[in-house]
């Protein structure tokens, strides 16, 4: 099969999801958290300026009133987006940085990148992508009902040949009737003629197992079963 020529359907690779799955998420992240850091900017410039158009504003510029006559002046910049910023958990991951401009607060992507990766939901986000882009890809081929045949080759580490017939109406019920019993396991689907192909591969066939998924009739499925 020339893997090359052949258009990926979904990826699933549970031992090195983590690089693509961080660029992704990193860049869904900082766009949610540049929003906020944007709005916490306005309310830095009316509150200087005395001007208070909500609730929170009169608090925060009776706050800022009541540090001055303590002579405690409010015109750090930083200190006060980090504090305004605080319950939504992204006070510490705004820093200055110095540009042809002047000084700038922005987002720490070092931070956001060394957070998301310590978040344990990556791997389920990674897996989770992988159906979704299965489940979108198998309704090409599926027919009523979703039967199908599984031929495979180069199966486990005594390279055997077999096949079967199984009912699968979306990616995860594919996915589970044909993957080995086995974890730490990289799988490309690929569209294929007349149907869609795999290779899996795991510590027992390091250089992948092929598989060649047929959609077939009820009818089909019911003479093997």
């Amino acid at each position: 099969m020339k893997k090359d020529k052949q258009k990926i359907i979904a990826l699933y690779d549970e031992c090195d999801c983590t690089d693509s799955e961080v660029e992704y998420r990193m860049e869904e992240k900082q766009n949610i958290l540049k929003d906020e850091l944007a709005k916490a900017k306005k309310v830095w410039k009316r509150i200087q300026k005395g001007i208070a158009e909500t609730p929170q504003d009169k608090w925060l510029l009776e706050l800022k009133r009541n540090f001055e006559r303590e002579g405690k002046p409010c015109d750090n910049k930083l200190e006060f987006l980090q504090g305004y910023l605080d319950d939504s958990e992204i006070g510490d991951l705004i820093t200055t940085k110095t540009g042809r401009g002047g000084e700038r607060i922005v987002i720490d992507e070092d931070k956001v990148r060394e957070q998301v990766y310590e978040d344990s939901d990556i791997y389920t986000w990674h897996y989770d992508d992988f159906i979704q882009n299965l489940d979108e890809g198998m309704k090409e081929y599926m027919k009523k009902g979703g039967y199908w045949r599984v031929d495979g080759h180069n199966m486990g580490w005594q390279n055997r040949t077999g096949y079967r017939h199984f009912q699968a109406e979306n990616g995860e019920e594919l996915f589970q009737a044909i993957k080995p019993n086995t974890s730490e396991l990289t799988a490309y689907f690929y569209e294929g003629k007349g149907g869609m192909e795999a290779r899996i591969s795991h510590h027992d066939s390091p250089t992948g197992e092929y598989y060649k998924i047929t959609a077939i009739t009820e009818k089909t499925y019911n003479k093997h079963n």
